[in-house]
């Protein structure tokens, strides 16, 4: 996920008061790669791949999205919108909408329509996360609901990221059709 256009301290990635984030991810910035890079098709199918709040994006968006999504992943990820209030503070006036807020939710629904592209995601053992990322894998294996999960050592910083971001690039990666 890219930089989420410096809305404030971060827009989650989703539409709220300040912007349509999700509309930008999903139309905006593929268009603007097939611009910059002939080998770029921005219609073709897009992998999700985020950190922190763009793991949140890269899981709720590709749930919401299988149609335009064959794959995501999340590293550190906020797994409930009502966490962004750790990293940006008061989030009464983002105004997201219900079906935005949940990372469990969106997935469940997209499972139960058997539209759910492959997810994976990880964090840090030491990550302020860690224990919204273990009640989401829980929840998801209850559901019976496919995904992969790792916790590693860790905390919700740079070098968990590089050293643990080659994992989530081949994830999707193995799951791109040509």
């Amino acid at each position: 996920m890219p930089s989420d256009g410096l809305f404030g301290l971060g827009s989650g990635y989703v539409r709220h008061s300040g912007g349509d984030f999700a509309k930008w991810i999903l139309d905006e910035v593929p268009w603007l790669a097939s611009q910059a890079l002939a080998a770029v098709d921005a219609g073709a199918s897009i992998a999700l791949v985020g950190l922190s709040m763009g793991g949140f994006g890269a899981l709720l968006l590709a749930a919401r999205n299988a149609d335009r999504v064959f794959a995501a992943a999340g590293l550190s990820s906020i797994t409930d919108f009502s966490q962004m209030k750790l990293f940006v503070g008061d989030i009464s006036g983002y105004d997201v909408a219900d079906e935005d807020r949940s990372v469990f939710d969106a997935v469940a629904v997209a499972a139960a329509r058997n539209e759910l592209p492959p997810i994976r995601f990880d964090c840090g053992a030491d990550d302020p996360l860690i224990e919204p990322n273990r009640e989401l894998h829980a929840r998801l294996t209850e559901a019976g609901i496919a995904h992969e999960w790792s916790e590693r050592a860790g905390s919700h910083e740079w070098s968990y990221w590089e050293t643990n971001l080659g994992d989530a690039l081949r994830f999707v990666a193995s799951h791109a059709t040509t």
